[in-house]
Order: structure tokens, then C-alpha cells, then sequence
């Protein structure tokens, strides 16, 4: 059973259109992985299709936060952080504590 997609990311001109009809000239990386996925194409190709027709990729924006003396040590690489499933200290405990480990 094919996955539907929504109307919006059938093509990259259906998406072309939605971002025009909401004034808008940037779109995130995961909105071109959605088109992407709906046409069968490379995700290059699509934000490069999008660039020639004057929109511009946006990035996520990361928040700052103070880092104290009593900060927690685990959490800088935890989700809050931009870091969703990566590799680094806190994901090694985050494991451990689910009960996994690795051999």
C-alpha cells in the first residue's frame, strides 16, 4: 500500500505554489525531503529545482543556553540541543540506561 502524501509536496511546482500562496521565500530541509520522497528524486535535485525558482533553503535555528557549574554534565549532546540521535556521551548513557549495550 502506497504512502499518500499531501497535496503540497506532489511536485516541486505544487510546492512552488504553496510556499507563494503563503508568502513565503525560504523552506526547511525537511519539507524538500518530503517532496523527495513523493516524486522519487534525490533531495539535491529538488532543492536545487526550488533555488532556480528564487526560493532559499532555511536552516533550523539552534537556541543558546548558559552552562553553569551545576549544570548537568549528560545532556549537551540530548535532544533539546539539536542533537536527535547522534553519537556522543549522552546517547551512550541514554542506551545503557534502556538497556542496551553494545558487545
Amino acid at each position: 500500500m502506497a504512502k499518500q502524501s499531501e497535496p503540497e509536496f506532489e511536485s516541486v511546482e505544487s510546492f512552488a505554489e504553496f510556499l507563494t500562496d503563503d508568502e513565503r521565500k525560504t523552506f526547511m530541509p525537511g519539507e524538500a525531503q518530503k517532496v523527495a520522497e513523493a516524486t522519487g528524486q534525490p533531495m539535491r535535485l529538488i532543492i536545487e529545482a526550488l533555488k532556480k525558482l528564487g526560493f532559499q533553503p532555511k536552516a533550523g535555528e539552534k537556541v543558546a543556553e548558559t552552562r553553569g557549574y551545576t549544570s548537568n554534565n549528560h545532556d549537551r549532546y540530548s535532544e533539546k540541543n539539536g542533537w536527535v540521535g547522534g553519537c556522543g556521551i549522552g546517547n551512550a548513557s541514554r542506551q545503557m540506561v534502556q538497556g542496551f549495550q553494545p558487545t
